[in-house]
C-alpha cells in the first residue's frame, strides 16, 4: 500500500475577544479520562486532562500501524509532566518576556516558570488543567471531540474570565483537524493557543528524527536571544541560515549551525508566507514512508526538535533521547504583547463600526446545510460561528471603486470579491457598500450582493455604535428609544434563537414601541443573566420603513432609522470595559448602542425563518437611512 498522509488542519484563534458566549450545561462530565477516535485504521487518542493528544496510530507503506506521537503511558504521569507531551498550551503559549505586558495602559503580571519569563500560560496554564467534556463522537464518519474550558478573571496573572474550546475530529483518509477557539467575557487579553504534540513518523521511541525530511511555508523568522526571546523585534530572511527549510531538508542537516552551536537543535518561530488556512509545512520519514502535511492559519510557527529530551521515560516502555520528536506550533508571534512591531493578539473585536458578513450575526455551531451538503464555517464565538468568521468581511481590505468627497451628495463605494470556501461559504461572491450623505443630515447606506456560481447565504449587517451625547461621554442608558417592532425572537444562553419561536414584546423587557430610556428595565434582561441587551427584534412591515427612533436629551441630538430588513439586532455594549477609544476616550459598559438591521439570527438553520439564501445571478438588497435632528 502506499505510505500513508497524515494532514493536520490546525484552526487556531489568537484575537481578543471582547464578547459574549455564556458556558455551561448540564450533564457536562468533568472526570478525567481517556477517549478514543476511531476511523478504519487511523485513531487519535485524547485526555481531558490538558486537552493532550496521547497517541496517532495510522499504518506505514506495508500497512503496519505504530503510534507517531511521543507520550506517557497514564494520566497521572502527563498531571507531572514538564516536557509538554501533547497537550493544548495557554492562556499564551510560548515566552513572555518576565512575564509582563501591558495592555490599555494596564500592566500585568504573569506566573514566571521559565527562568525570568513566562512560558505556556505559566506553571499551570492550559495544560494543566480539567477541561469538560462537552461532546464526544468516538466512531463514524467524523469522529470528533469538543473540550471547554473556563479560565477565571486572575488565573497566572492573566486578565478576564475566558470561554475556551478545543475540538479534535478525524476524517478521510487519515486527516486529523483541530480548531481552538476563546471567547473573552468581560475584559480584553491576549490568547495565543498552541499544540505542542511530538512526532516521530517512523514510530514514537524509534530513535531521532534527524533523518525526517522537512518543509515550511515560511521565507522569514524572528531571531532569538539566549532566553529564546525575540528581544530585537528583528524578523529576518531564512535564506542563508540553518532555518531555510523552503525546500525539503533532513532536520538533522544543518541542526549543529544553530545560533552557532550555542543551542543543542531547533527551537525557532518562523514567519508563515501568506494569510488564511494555507499550506505551513510537510514532513516524511522515508524508512516507514509515512509522510504529514500541515495547514494552518496562524501567523507563525515554533519548530521545536525535542532538544532536551535526555533518558526520557515514555510510552511502552520505550525511552527518548535527544531529538527523538519534532514538534510543529502553530501560533501567533512569540512575545507579541511586547513588541508593537509583531502583529497584535489584541484586534478589535468590539467591531467598532464595520459591515461584518458573508453571513453577521451567529451560526449553531458554525454548521448549516444548504440544497442538501453540509458546510462547516469558522467557529470564532464559542461553539458557534458570528459575523462571518474571524476573518469575515470586517477584517478584510475592501476596493474603492469611486469617491466624491464633496458636493451635494458626496459618496464612497466599496467592493469586495469574497472566494468560494471563504470561511467555508459556498460560491463567490461580489459585494458593494456605498456610504452616501445628503441634507439635511442625512446618511444612506447600501449593501449589495451578487452571487456568482453557487447559492449560499449572505447576511450583512452594519455594527457602529452610537452615542448621540458624543463618544467617550459616558453611557447611553438615558437615551430614549422606540422601536417598530411589536415582536422578537427570545435567544438561548449562547445568543442563539434555538427555539424557533417568534414571541411578542408586550409585558416584557424588550418592549420600545414607546419612547423609553434604553436603561429602563436594562437588569431585567432574560431574568438579570445576560449584562444588557443583545436581542433580535422582528420589524413590523415590509419594504423601506421606519425601524427606530432614538434620542440624547442633553445634547437633543436625536437618530431615526430607516432599512428594508425583515429584523434587527439591539446592542447595548454590554461587554465595553475599559475599552481605548478615539481621542483618548475609554468606553465602559453601556458606552454606546448598535442597530444592527439585518435578516433573523441563524436563519441558515431555521427553515421557520424568512430564507437568507441567495442563489447565483440574484442580488442581496440592504439598504438604511439615518436621519439625524437636533
Amino acid at each position: 500500500m502506499a505510505g500513508a498522509r497524515l494532514s493536520l488542519a490546525f484552526l487556531c484563534l489568537v484575537v481578543v475577544v471582547v464578547a459574549s458566549a455564556l458556558a455551561g450545561g448540564a450533564g457536562a462530565r468533568k472526570t478525567v479520562g481517556e477517549y478514543v477516535l476511531r476511523k478504519g485504521d487511523f485513531s487519535v487518542k485524547i485526555t481531558n486532562w490538558g486537552a493532550t493528544m496521547m497517541s496517532v496510530v495510522l499504518p506505514d507503506s506495508k500497512g503496519n500501524l505504530a503510534d507517531v506521537v511521543l507520550g506517557l503511558d497514564t494520566i497521572a504521569e502527563y498531571v507531572n509532566d514538564t516536557n509538554y507531551f501533547g497537550p493544548v498550551t495557554g492562556r499564551v503559549g510560548q515566552r513572555i518576556a518576565r512575564g509582563r505586558f501591558v495592555l490599555d495602559g494596564k500592566v500585568y503580571h504573569t506566573y514566571i516558570n521559565d527562568g525570568r519569563n513566562a512560558i505556556h500560560g505559566g506553571h499551570r496554564g492550559f495544560s494543566k488543567v480539567i477541561w469538560t467534556v462537552k461532546e464526544y463522537v468516538g466512531g463514524g464518519e467524523s469522529p470528533y471531540i469538543t473540550l471547554y474550558y473556563r479560565s477565571f478573571d486572575g488565573e497566572q496573572g492573566f486578565p478576564g474570565d475566558l470561554d475556551a474550546y478545543v475540538t479534535y475530529q478525524l476524517s478521510s483518509p487519515y486527516v486529523l483537524a483541530l480548531r481552538m477557539n476563546a471567547t473573552a467575557l468581560n475584559k480584553a487579553t491576549p490568547v495565543n493557543f498552541l499544540q505542542h504534540t511530538y512526532w516521530n513518523l517512523g514510530g514514537q521511541g524509534s530513535g531521532d528524527v534527524l533523518g525526517h525530511t522537512l518543509q515550511l511555508s515560511a521565507s522569514r523568522y524572528t531571531p532569538l536571544d539566549e532566553e529564546l526571546l525575540p528581544s530585537s523585534g528583528v524578523v529576518a530572511p531564512v535564506a542563508g541560515t540553518p532555518y531555510d527549510f523552503r525546500q525539503p531538508t533532513p532536520i538533522g542537516a544543518r541542526i549543529r549551525q544553530v545560533m552557532g552551536g550555542r543551542i543543542a537543535g531547533y527551537d525557532i518561530n518562523y514567519v508563515i508566507d501568506g494569510e488564511g488556512m494555507r499550506k505551513v509545512a510537510a514532513a516524511r520519514d522515508g524508512a516507514s514512508g509515512r509522510a504529514l502535511e500541515l495547514w494552518a492559519n496562524q501567523p507563525a510557527m515554533q519548530l521545536y526538535t525535542g532538544n532536551w529530551l535526555n533518558n526520557t521515560k515514555g510510552k511502552g516502555g520505550k525511552v527518548y533521547q535527544q531529538y527523538g520528536g519534532f514538534c510543529l506550533e502553530t501560533q501567533g508571534y512569540v512575545d507579541a504583547v511586547n513588541h508593537p512591531e509583531f502583529p497584535s493578539m489584541t484586534n478589535d473585536t468590539n467591531y467598532f463600526g464595520p459591515v461584518t458578513g458573508r453571513v453577521g450575526q451567529r451560526i449553531a455551531r458554525g454548521r448549516f446545510v444548504l440544497d442538501g451538503k453540509v458546510y462547516h464555517t469558522y467557529i470564532n464565538d464559542g461553539r458557534n460561528a458570528i459575523h462571518g468568521g474571524h476573518r469575515g468581511f470586517s477584517k478584510v481590505i475592501w476596493t474603492v471603486k469611486e469617491y466624491v468627497g464633496g458636493g451635494e451628495s458626496p459618496y464612497i463605494t466599496l467592493y469586495y470579491r469574497s472566494f468560494d470556501g471563504e470561511q467555508g461559504f459556498p460560491g463567490d461572491l461580489d459585494a458593494y457598500v456605498t456610504y452616501q450623505l445628503s441634507s439635511p443630515y442625512v446618511l444612506a447606506l447600501r449593501m449589495n450582493a451578487t452571487a456568482l456560481n453557487k447559492a449560499t447565504p449572505v447576511n450583512f449587517l452594519q455594527h457602529t455604535y452610537w452615542n448621540l451625547g458624543g463618544q467617550g461621554s459616558g453611557d447611553v442608558l438615558g437615551h430614549t428609544l422606540q422601536l417598530s417592532a411589536s415582536r422578537y425572537t427570545p435567544l438561548d444562553e449562547e445568543l442563539l434563537p434555538s427555539s424557533g419561536v417568534v414571541a411578542p414584546v408586550a409585558g416584557t423587557p424588550y418592549d420600545f414601541r414607546q419612547p423609553t430610556p434604553i436603561g429602563a428595565r436594562i437588569r431585567q434582561v432574560m431574568g438579570g443573566r445576560i449584562a444588557g441587551y443583545d436581542i433580535n427584534y422582528v420589524i413590523d412591515g415590509e419594504g423601506m420603513r421606519k425601524v427606530a427612533a432614538a434620542r440624547d436629551g442633553a445634547s437633543g441630538r436625536a437618530l431615526e432609522l430607516w432599512a428594508n430588513q425583515p429584523a434587527m439586532q439591539l446592542y447595548t455594549g454590554n461587554w465595553l470595559n475599559n475599552t481605548k477609544g478615539k481621542g483618548g476616550k475609554v468606553y465602559q459598559q453601556y458606552g454606546g448602542f448598535c442597530l444592527e438591521t439585518q435578516g433573523y439570527v441563524d436563519a441558515v438553520n431555521h427553515p421557520e425563518f424568512p430564507s437568507m439564501t441567495v442563489r447565483p445571478s440574484q442580488v442581496y438588497k440592504h439598504d438604511m437611512v439615518f436621519k439625524f435632528s437636533s
